[in-house]
């Protein structure tokens, strides 16, 4: 699609689907910026059984790679990592989740080993669902973390680059009008605090209750920033996009995820710590 310049086409989207796999679903639209069509066009050069099972074998080990990498017990990282729902909904709707989630762990491990610019030019690529990570921006003020925020412009600034040579300048125009279709955004009633605020209310008070969210969302961001670890920080500033977006499905709050290991690993090291003291003072 994007070879012919009919990316976000809505009716030249539907008949590549009924073309490929003999039958359609309108609601199903390519809704993310160019050059995530540019890095997975390798696959479009295959049948689309064999790219689908490529795409899930390195999903299940992008998943692996961030229970390894994250900064938490691995073992509970890869029991909750087969435990959490938002999984199972990453893989079964063939999600690309678990590919973010790489490159927040990835940076991660890059910011205590003094490699902030680096860090923010993996976290660029989560730009492929950027309206879920709207307080990284929050978290860079908070800690001060300059050239975290220089490599994450940058990297945002080659990726717009890429998209405009592969797409074209009129992209921004057809990507918007796809944003708003309806048909991209079914059953979001009750899929985020937004989409229910935007089923019971309207006008002023519906923008009123946005912005109070956001405002209350990255306030709480702020002040994790300022006094936790870097870990904590950034797990608190992903676990808010789904909170604050509309656009949200059960994978997406698989962003949950990095705040919930950190928290968890905490907990038990807390109590073991508390356990080995009580033993000391026994003996």
């Amino acid at each position: 699609m994007l070879a012919t310049g009919n990316l976000y086409d809505p009716a030249a989207f539907v008949a590549k689907q009924r073309e490929l796999l003999g039958y359609v679903c309108v609601n199903i639209q390519f809704i993310r910026l160019p050059y995530v069509a540019v890095m997975l066009s390798p696959l479009s050069q295959l049948s689309y059984s064999a790219a689908y099972a490529i795409w899930q074998v390195l999903s299940v080990a992008s998943l692996a790679a961030f229970a390894w990498l994250w900064p938490a017990r691995r073992m509970v990282a890869f029991l909750i990592c087969c435990w959490f729902p938002p999984v199972a909904a990453n893989l079964a709707n063939g999600q690309d989740v678990t590919y973010l989630l790489l490159s927040v762990a990835i940076a991660a491990w890059l910011v205590p080993r003094g490699r902030e610019f680096a860090a923010g030019l993996v976290l660029s690529l989560c730009a492929a669902k950027f309206h879920l990570f709207l307080f990284l921006p929050v978290l860079i003020v908070a800690r001060r973390m300059w050239r975290l925020g220089a490599g994450l412009a940058s990297g945002a600034a080659v990726l717009l680059g890429i998209s405009f040579l592969a797409a074209g300048a009129s992209w921004p125009s057809a990507y918007l009008q796809t944003l708003r279709s309806p048909a991209v955004n079914p059953g979001m009633s009750k899929s985020s605090l937004v989409a229910v605020a935007v089923g019971i209310l309207h006008g002023p008070a519906l923008w009123a209750f946005i912005l109070g969210l956001m405002v209350l969302a990255g306030m709480i961001v702020y002040g994790v920033a300022r006094r936790q670890s870097f870990p904590v920080a950034l797990g608190a500033a992903i676990a808010g996009g789904p909170v604050v977006a509309f656009h949200v499905y059960t994978q997406d709050y698989l962003l949950m995820l990095p705040l919930l290991l950190t928290l968890v690993s905490g907990t038990l090291e807390r109590a073991g710590n508390s356990h080995r003291g009580r033993d000391g003072l026994t003996t």
